[in-house]
């Protein structure tokens, strides 16, 4: 006896579960899929929540990606130095690797830059030894220009007007080193990486601190 009330009560339980419903007009409606004219246990479709989850638009590569990376790490990427003014400011600003170089028999200052890997002139050095009555021809060499594209610390593409290879005396020793010319009129010349690379003259070991 019990075991048959347990069945009753079992099959009761599974045949509660709603499997369709009849409209108005006596067409049966499937609880499943939501379509006229079958039955849920006889349903080929998906259920409606699977349809609408499947539908649903989700994020994809190209919108986490929308940004370009490679921009932003040329805008980030520097270099710090530990200095009495990286110090002072808490770590915001470091000194300037600066350095008294001779370029046309003048003594100017350069900017020491291991975060370039070009080093820049600006025009406003060779107007300054025009004026004073430079022979330009004599140290400055005219060289091809290449197709690259140069950006500033912050990312801004950089134009210059000119390749050009001189001669350049950095504490005693002196080296035939590529620039591009930038249009600027005032401003230091920059030695990037292409000059203090550690081969012929060794500028790199000839810059390090004695310890």
């Amino acid at each position: 006896m019990t075991h048959n009330r347990l069945g009753r009560s079992s099959r009761e339980v599974t045949q509660s579960r709603p499997q369709n419903a009849t409209t108005d007009k006596g067409v049966v409606e499937c609880y499943s899929c939501g379509k006229r004219g079958h039955m849920a246990k006889d349903c080929r479709f998906k259920p409606v929540r699977q349809r609408e989850e499947s539908t649903r638009p989700r994020g994809g590569t190209s919108e986490r990606q929308a940004g370009s990376f490679s921009a932003l790490v040329d805008k980030l990427v520097g270099s710090v130095s530990m200095s009495k003014e990286f110090r002072e400011t808490q770590g915001l600003f470091g000194s300037k690797s600066l350095a008294p170089i001779t370029v046309m028999d003048r003594e100017v200052t350069a900017l020491l830059d291991t975060g370039s890997e070009a080093s820049i002139v600006p025009l406003g050095v060779f107007r300054d030894a025009r004026a004073d009555g430079v022979d330009l021809d004599v140290y400055v060499q005219r060289i091809p220009r290449i197709k690259a594209i140069v950006r500033d610390a912050s990312g801004v593409v950089m134009d210059f007007v000119e390749t050009i290879r001189m001669p350049v005396t950095l504490q005693g020793a002196t080296k035939s080193v590529a620039f591009h010319v930038s249009q600027a009129l005032e401003g230091v010349i920059i030695l990037g990486t292409n000059a203090l690379e550690c081969s012929g003259l060794n500028w790199c070991s000839q810059l390090q601190e004695p310890a």
